[in-house]
Parts: structure tokens; C-alpha cells; sequence
């Protein structure tokens, strides 16, 4: 697996006008370590709304480190990437994400269901067995219908839910959307071209 991206550049440089700001480690630093950290949150029944709305603000605010969310009813996934020479310096990196994303959520210490830290050479033998995925083009692909189809279809009843939400697009296994393809096209329902 590729380590982590370390800075976010702009996408047309002008080394004259542009002004470096870090938004992770400096890129003179001696390679380290890189890790996928998990964290679990538990969210109080108040505040639910406002607090999914701020986990875009998290997202964004965690860029460099490439996270992922997934949310349930009550809780929240967030994986992110983590640096450290071994798995203490790991840890202490870790440690101070999940105080900022607490701060960004407005949730207490107490909120943190479970954490877990992976080294990426560790993960690297687990890619294999994760299942084909599929976002909402590839979704629209499988069934047959256009991208925007896929979105009204997705707020029924009956569509899988998607395994993660990404902020460019929900992500479902490809053998759920199929199933919903089959059960589609089983129950009469004609399918339209994009």
C-alpha cells in the first residue's frame, strides 16, 4: 500500500504568489511509519443533526490524513491515517486527532466507543479479502440507469445501505446492488436507460 499524502498542494502552483502553509508533516522529515486508525463515537440522542452536519467540518479538517466516515444511528466511524515511528508515537498522534475531532463534534471524552491502530503493512494483507465496492456511477452502471436515478432510488425503501459515505459519493458492496438490480427487474419494475 502507498503511504499517506503528507501536504495538500494546490492544484495549479505559482511558486512566485504561493505561500506554503503545512497541513501535516514537513516534508524535509524523515520518512515514518504510516498507520489507519479507527475511532468510534458514540453520539448522544440530542444534538444528533447538527453534530452528522459537523462531520463534514471534520473531514475537511483532517484532509492530509485521507478519512473516511461511516455513520450509524447512534454512532460514527471515522478511519484516518496516522504517522509515527512505532506504534507509541502512533498512539500520541492518534490521541491528538480524536481531541480535535471531539472538539470539532462537541462531544466529551466519554463519547469514545473504541479506537483501533493498524500499521499499513499490516492491512496490506487484508485488501484481498475486502469485497468489490462500488459509488454512485459505477451503482448506475450496474443498474442501468443514470446517476441522479441512483440518488432518488437510494432514499427508498429497499436500496442497500451504503457501506461507508464518502464525501464525494456513498460507496455500496457491488453484490448488494445487484441483488436490488435483480429484485428490480423481478418485481416488474422497468429499467430505464442512462
Amino acid at each position: 500500500m502507498e503511504s499517506l499524502p503528507m501536504t495538500r498542494q494546490s492544484p495549479v502552483p505559482n511558486p512566485s504568489t504561493r505561500r506554503r502553509r503545512p497541513q501535516g508533516p514537513s516534508q524535509t522529515e524523515p520518512p515514518k511509519t504510516t498507520w489507519t486508525a479507527s475511532v468510534v463515537l458514540v453520539l448522544p440522542k440530542t444534538g444528533l443533526a447538527a453534530r452528522k452536519r459537523r462531520l463534514d467540518q471534520v473531514l475537511e479538517a483532517l484532509a492530509w490524513r485521507v478519512p473516511m466516515a461511516k455513520t450509524a444511528p447512534q454512532s460514527v466511524q471515522i478511519v484516518f491515517g496516522a504517522v509515527g515511528e512505532d506504534s507509541e508515537a502512533a498512539q500520541q498522534d492518534v490521541a491528538l486527532v480524536v481531541r480535535q475531532i471531539l472538539g470539532l463534534l462537541r462531544l466529551d471524552a466519554d463519547a469514545v466507543g473504541a479506537q483501533k491502530l493498524e500499521s499499513d503493512a499490516a492491512l496490506d494483507t487484508e485488501i484481498d479479502q475486502l469485497p468489490e465496492c462500488v459509488g454512485l456511477g459505477e451503482a448506475a452502471a450496474l443498474l442501468g440507469v443514470s446517476k441522479q436515478r441512483v440518488h432518488q432510488l437510494a432514499q427508498q425503501a429497499g436500496f442497500p445501505e451504503p457501506v461507508l459515505r464518502l464525501r464525494a459519493t456513498p460507496v455500496w458492496r457491488a453484490s448488494d446492488v445487484r441483488r436490488y438490480g435483480i429484485w428490480r427487474a423481478n418485481s416488474g419494475r422497468v429499467r430505464s436507460n442512462a
